[in-house]
Protein backbone atom coordinates (compact mmCIF):
# COMPACT_ATOMS: atom_id res chain seq x y z
CA UNK A 1 0.00 0.00 0.00
CA UNK A 2 2.81 2.32 1.07
CA UNK A 3 4.88 1.36 -2.37
CA UNK A 4 1.60 2.29 -4.14
CA UNK A 5 1.02 5.53 -2.93
CA UNK A 6 4.89 6.31 -3.30
CA UNK A 7 4.63 5.54 -6.88
CA UNK A 8 1.66 7.51 -7.06
CA UNK A 9 3.16 10.92 -6.09
CA UNK A 10 6.49 10.08 -8.25
CA UNK A 11 3.92 9.67 -10.85
CA UNK A 12 1.89 12.96 -9.99
CA UNK A 13 4.99 14.72 -9.88
CA UNK A 14 6.45 13.36 -13.59
CA UNK A 15 3.01 14.97 -14.89
CA UNK A 16 3.54 17.89 -12.79
CA UNK A 17 7.00 18.70 -14.68
CA UNK A 18 5.85 17.76 -17.78
CA UNK A 19 3.36 20.54 -17.57
CA UNK A 20 6.18 23.00 -16.24
CA UNK A 21 8.28 21.97 -19.22
CA UNK A 22 5.15 23.02 -21.61
CA UNK A 23 5.00 25.79 -19.78
CA UNK A 24 8.42 26.75 -20.44
CA UNK A 25 8.43 25.83 -24.09
CA UNK A 26 5.52 28.18 -24.66
CA UNK A 27 7.00 30.76 -22.35
CA UNK A 28 10.29 30.81 -24.55
CA UNK A 29 8.19 31.05 -27.55
CA UNK A 30 6.03 33.68 -26.86
CA UNK A 31 9.22 35.41 -25.59
CA UNK A 32 10.59 34.87 -29.13
CA UNK A 33 7.27 36.16 -30.72
CA UNK A 34 7.40 39.43 -29.01
CA UNK A 35 11.48 40.30 -28.73
CA UNK A 36 10.95 39.60 -32.79
CA UNK A 37 7.68 42.06 -33.12
CA UNK A 38 9.62 44.67 -30.87
CA UNK A 39 13.01 44.15 -33.21
CA UNK A 40 10.38 44.77 -35.95
CA UNK A 41 9.02 47.84 -34.52
CA UNK A 42 12.20 49.30 -33.73
CA UNK A 43 13.30 48.38 -37.73
CA UNK A 44 10.34 50.39 -39.08
CA UNK A 45 11.30 53.61 -36.60
CA UNK A 46 15.04 53.33 -37.41
CA UNK A 47 13.76 53.10 -41.23
CA UNK A 48 11.44 56.16 -40.78
CA UNK A 49 13.91 58.50 -39.30
CA UNK A 50 15.99 57.75 -42.30
CA UNK A 51 13.50 59.97 -44.14
CA UNK A 52 13.98 62.66 -41.86
CA UNK A 53 17.55 62.18 -43.03
CA UNK A 54 16.58 62.41 -46.55
CA UNK A 55 15.07 65.40 -46.15
CA UNK A 56 17.63 67.28 -44.21
CA UNK A 57 19.87 66.16 -47.82
CA UNK A 58 17.01 67.35 -50.12
CA UNK A 59 17.26 70.99 -47.99
CA UNK A 60 21.00 71.20 -47.94
CA UNK A 61 21.47 70.57 -51.60
CA UNK A 62 19.01 73.14 -51.89
CA UNK A 63 20.52 75.64 -49.69
CA UNK A 64 23.80 75.39 -51.94
CA UNK A 65 21.73 75.22 -55.35
CA UNK A 66 19.76 78.42 -54.66
CA UNK A 67 23.33 80.27 -52.80
CA UNK A 68 20.14 80.41 -49.33
CA UNK A 69 23.31 80.49 -47.76
CA UNK A 70 24.40 83.64 -47.62
CA UNK A 71 24.15 87.01 -44.82
CA UNK A 72 24.64 86.23 -41.11
CA UNK A 73 20.61 85.54 -40.68
CA UNK A 74 20.76 82.38 -43.01
CA UNK A 75 24.13 81.45 -41.38
CA UNK A 76 22.52 81.11 -38.18
CA UNK A 77 19.36 79.07 -39.18
CA UNK A 78 21.61 76.26 -40.96
CA UNK A 79 24.08 75.85 -38.34
CA UNK A 80 20.77 75.27 -36.22
CA UNK A 81 19.48 73.04 -39.07
CA UNK A 82 22.72 71.44 -39.03
CA UNK A 83 22.81 70.79 -35.27
CA UNK A 84 19.47 69.47 -35.46
CA UNK A 85 20.47 67.05 -37.62
CA UNK A 86 23.50 66.15 -36.48
CA UNK A 87 21.54 65.35 -32.99
CA UNK A 88 19.53 62.82 -35.29
CA UNK A 89 22.59 61.11 -36.36
CA UNK A 90 23.95 60.98 -33.38
CA UNK A 91 21.03 59.39 -31.82
CA UNK A 92 20.30 56.78 -34.78
CA UNK A 93 23.70 55.94 -34.06
CA UNK A 94 23.70 55.30 -30.26
CA UNK A 95 20.80 53.11 -31.76
CA UNK A 96 23.25 50.86 -34.28
CA UNK A 97 22.08 53.14 -37.26
CA UNK A 98 25.13 54.17 -39.01
CA UNK A 99 25.46 55.02 -42.98
CA UNK A 100 26.77 52.45 -45.74
CA UNK A 101 29.82 53.84 -46.91
CA UNK A 102 30.42 54.01 -50.58
CA UNK A 103 32.17 55.43 -52.69
CA UNK A 104 31.18 56.79 -56.45
CA UNK A 105 33.78 55.14 -58.93
CA UNK A 106 33.66 51.72 -57.05
CA UNK A 107 31.71 48.35 -57.93
CA UNK A 108 28.14 47.87 -57.36
CA UNK A 109 27.33 45.46 -54.50
CA UNK A 110 23.88 44.18 -54.55
CA UNK A 111 24.06 43.39 -51.20
CA UNK A 112 24.15 46.82 -49.96
CA UNK A 113 22.67 48.69 -53.48
CA UNK A 114 19.54 48.95 -55.18
CA UNK A 115 20.46 50.03 -58.98
CA UNK A 116 17.68 52.58 -59.77
CA UNK A 117 19.11 53.74 -63.10
CA UNK A 118 22.62 52.90 -65.62
CA UNK A 119 24.33 54.97 -67.53
CA UNK A 120 26.88 54.26 -70.63
CA UNK A 121 30.30 55.06 -70.19
CA UNK A 122 33.02 53.49 -72.08
CA UNK A 123 35.99 55.31 -70.17
CA UNK A 124 34.03 52.83 -67.26
CA UNK A 125 33.70 48.86 -66.27
CA UNK A 126 30.08 48.23 -66.23
CA UNK A 127 28.62 47.85 -62.26
CA UNK A 128 30.82 51.27 -61.61
CA UNK A 129 28.90 53.27 -59.43
CA UNK A 130 28.44 56.74 -60.87
CA UNK A 131 26.17 58.65 -58.24
CA UNK A 132 24.65 57.69 -54.62
CA UNK A 133 20.90 58.66 -55.00
CA UNK A 134 19.92 57.85 -51.66
CA UNK A 135 22.02 56.86 -48.63
CA UNK A 136 21.95 53.07 -47.47
CA UNK A 137 22.25 52.18 -43.99
CA UNK A 138 22.77 49.18 -41.94
CA UNK A 139 21.09 48.75 -38.41
CA UNK A 140 23.68 46.93 -36.08
CA UNK A 141 24.98 44.61 -38.90
CA UNK A 142 22.46 44.20 -40.93
CA UNK A 143 20.93 46.09 -43.80
CA UNK A 144 18.02 48.70 -42.56
CA UNK A 145 17.99 50.39 -46.13
CA UNK A 146 20.12 49.51 -49.32
CA UNK A 147 21.63 52.73 -50.97
CA UNK A 148 20.30 53.97 -54.53
CA UNK A 149 22.73 54.10 -56.83
CA UNK A 150 23.09 54.67 -60.76
CA UNK A 151 25.83 52.42 -62.21
CA UNK A 152 27.43 52.52 -65.68
CA UNK A 153 25.99 50.00 -68.40
CA UNK A 154 27.38 49.79 -71.62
Amino acid sequence: MEERRTSDIIVSINEELVKLHKEIIELKHDNELLSTDSDNKIRALMKDMLSVLDAFDRVRTVIVEKELDKGEDAKKVIQRFQNTEKILRNKLAQNGVREIALEVGTMVNDNICVTTDSEPDSAKENGTILSVEKKGFYYNESVLRPAEVIIVKN
